[in-house]
């Protein structure tokens, strides 16, 4: 079965489901419920997926090629397998049930990115191929919706001198406002000196590169498994439910920018903002541990501190995880500059992301960079008056 365009825009269809429910796709209660209080300012979720009809039928056929493709492919064979799954719907949704529950809980604007692994399973050809269709739709719904969507450009880290010239394209002429990339590609990672085509390019154009998690590449997920569970890495419909996703999203993802950090990828280009989702999985709370490190031992040849990089070319956003004293320990060890809003949807419910942010017990200009100021400064959103 292919994903023609007009599944792409009707999404098909599912009006009538609260995000709650896409969020747990188990679960049978749709009723909607009341939205919760509106806040007086704007609000911009940062890491919120959507999918294309192209991306998923290159899955598809990677996965009947029945070649060895990696784990997170794996994980989403089930997925890609049935056409009625309501996630796999709302991902293909641009215009109906994502607006409306937008509208319904008062979120204001969401920063689409391609859901993972984005095009970085794929062969170098293919990969570039996807990347520029996803972004071409992608800049065509920012247009369709101005001022309810921005978008992060997909790329393709397998073929790094085109990768650049796409961000160069994506930033440009087509206007979208940041890079998506799904942490490692093939096992390697964008610290390594053949991905500084790409390096350089986010930091000439300005464009922060939002790093997503992934599941591990396979010799790695293998120590994120328990024994009992070791069969689950050969199971997609596991796998996408295992303990390998909970902890290996985070590990992978602290690893490569932690990588990025101690290469000194910071020092080459001192503008390059790096963002990371889910409290920053970890990240700053290694801060003054990693300053510790760098005091006793110093091999890096880091120009500063750890913790300097941390404040000035690290943001992290709240996506998927909901904890107010982790968002006020992030303010506090990093600034008031360092964390935007996130919901991670549809993998999280926004209504519970408006909670959280409604909640927050903080000043009200902490809430205000919080909800939008920082988003608009790292992604160059345009601020409404």
């Amino acid at each position: 079965m292919d994903f023609n365009r007009r599944q792409f825009i009707a999404g098909a269809s599912i009006a009538g489901l609260s995000s709650n429910a896409l969020a747990n796709p188990a679960s049978t209660d749709v009723a909607i419920a009341p939205a919760p209080a509106r806040k007086p300012y704007r609000t911009i979720a940062v890491e919120e997926a959507f999918a294309t009809p192209e991306q998923f039928d290159a899955m598809k056929k990677l996965i009947e090629s029945g070649g060895d493709y990696d784990l997170e492919v794996r994980a989403w064979a089930a997925h890609v397998a049935d056409p009625g799954n309501r996630r796999l719907a709302v991902l293909l949704d641009m215009d109906g049930e994502r607006l409306a529950e937008m509208d319904r809980v008062g979120l204001d604007m969401q920063v689409l990115s391609l859901t993972s692994p984005g095009v970085q399973a794929f062969d170098a050809d293919t990969a570039v191929a996807v990347a520029e269709i996803a972004n071409d739709r992608l800049a065509e719904v920012c247009r369709r919706h101005p001022g309810r969507f921005a978008g992060l450009a997909s790329i393709a880290p397998q073929a790094p001198e085109r990768a650049a010239k796409e961000i160069e394209r994506a930033m440009t002429t087509l206007g979208l406002n940041g890079i998506i990339v799904n942490s490692h590609t093939g096992g390697e990672y964008l610290d390594a000196p053949k991905f500084a085509p790409i390096l350089e390019a986010a930091a000439a154009t300005g464009a922060a590169i939002y790093i997503h998690p992934r599941l591990p590449p396979k010799e790695m997920a293998q120590f994120f498994t328990p024994a009992k569970d070791q069969g689950k890495l050969e199971n997609g419909q596991s796998l996408s439910k295992s303990f390998t996703t909970l902890m290996g999203f985070t590990a992978e993802t602290l690893l490569h920018g932690t990588r990025l950090l101690v290469a000194g990828a910071f020092d080459r280009y001192p503008n390059l903002k790096i963002v990371l989702g889910h409290m920053g999985e970890g990240l700053p709370f290694l801060s003054w541990k990693l300053d510790s490190g760098y005091e006793i031992f110093a091999p890096t040849g880091l120009k500063r501190k750890p913790s300097e990089y941390l404040r000035e070319n690290f943001v992290f956003s709240t996506s998927g995880f909901f904890s107010p004293s982790n968002a006020k320990f992030i303010l506090e060890e990093c600034g008031p500059q360092s964390l935007m809003f996130g919901v991670d949807y549809p993998y999280y419910s926004m209504e519970d992301g408006m909670k959280f942010l409604s909640g927050l017990e903080l000043e009200s200009s902490a809430i205000e960079r919080i909800s939008h100021l920082n988003a608009e400064s790292v992604f160059k959103i345009a601020r409404q008056e």
